[in-house]
């Protein structure tokens, strides 16, 4: 969903249909700007493996980032 021009909030799930449970849910914003952008994403799973990650995208040069994982 586009917030602003530059700002998008996303989220997802993947759904189990037949044991009825959410197996992963995603929530994450995209900030950009002229010649770089930001992600954060954090994603919440089953069993205790969550996930935190955050990307940097330079234009032109590539896209640098890092996660994580624990049980929070």
């Amino acid at each position: 969903m586009k917030v602003r021009s530059n700002v998008d909030v996303r989220g997802s799930t993947a759904w189990d249909v037949r044991r009825g449970q959410a197996i992963e849910n995603r929530v994450g914003i995209d900030w950009r700007f002229s010649c770089w952008s930001v992600m954060a994403e954090y994603v919440n799973r089953r069993g205790d493996e969550n996930e935190f990650r955050i990307s940097i995208n330079l234009l032109g040069l590539g896209q640098v980032g890092t996660s994580a994982r624990s049980g929070f």
